[in-house]
């Protein structure tokens, strides 16, 4: 199946060719997000706390020791202030709880996106 893209004809609109487009790859667990990670290239990660096998917070630090350049935001219904400082310690662009609106989650994955094509601009610029 397709991805579905999520984001509004509108916001498609202002944005250029090469910009985000929102393409869900669902995974059924930590393990099989760090598995595709290694595989492929992701700009942003949505991750959730609690998944089958390794958890949200598991799943970030393994993220991290592959060295990708890949920003992670953290959604979760579970939320707690302890989680949520060591997700953003470990680098979580963002930290938010369900239930999230749907505009206030483009909006966070557009600026993960954008932080993650301005540190590219700066690592390479043209």
């Amino acid at each position: 199946m397709p991805p579905r893209e999520c984001c509004s004809e509108k916001r498609l609109k202002r944005w250029p060719a090469t910009s985000c487009v929102i393409a869900p790859r669902p995974w059924v667990s930590g393990d099989s997000a760090v598995q595709a990670l290694e595989e492929d290239d992701f700009d942003v990660v949505v991750l959730d706390l609690k998944m089958p096998g390794m958890d949200g917070i598991t799943t970030l630090k393994e993220i991290k020791k592959l060295g990708l350049f890949t920003e992670t935001l953290i959604l979760t219904g579970h939320g707690a202030i302890d989680t949520a400082l060591e997700a953003m310690k470990l680098g979580a662009y963002v930290y938010l709880t369900k239930p999230c609106e749907i505009d206030e989650l483009v909006n966070k994955i557009e600026g993960a996106w954008g932080k993650k094509d301005g540190e590219v601009k700066k690592r390479h610029p043209e």
